[in-house]
């Protein structure tokens, strides 16, 4: 957690090279558990494909397990 943003974060892991996807999978993961408040950036939002799918099973996890 050397990093202010979870962009910061994931930017970071993935250019260490190696298993980039996975790296910055897992530093994505733990950043936002490390800063809740920071929202996912829309740019990058809007580049997940299959969005709509992910939104869906998104928001059902919220609502099932958020505060």
């Amino acid at each position: 957690m050397n990093y202010e943003t979870p962009r910061e974060t994931v930017l970071a892991a993935a250019n260490f090279g190696g298993d980039t996807d996975t790296i910055a999978t897992i530093a994505a993961s733990l950043a936002a558990a490390g800063h809740p408040a920071i929202p996912v950036a829309t740019d990058w939002w809007q580049q997940i494909l299959n969005r709509s799918l992910l939104e869906e099973r998104f928001t059902a996890f919220a609502s099932k397990f958020g505060d």
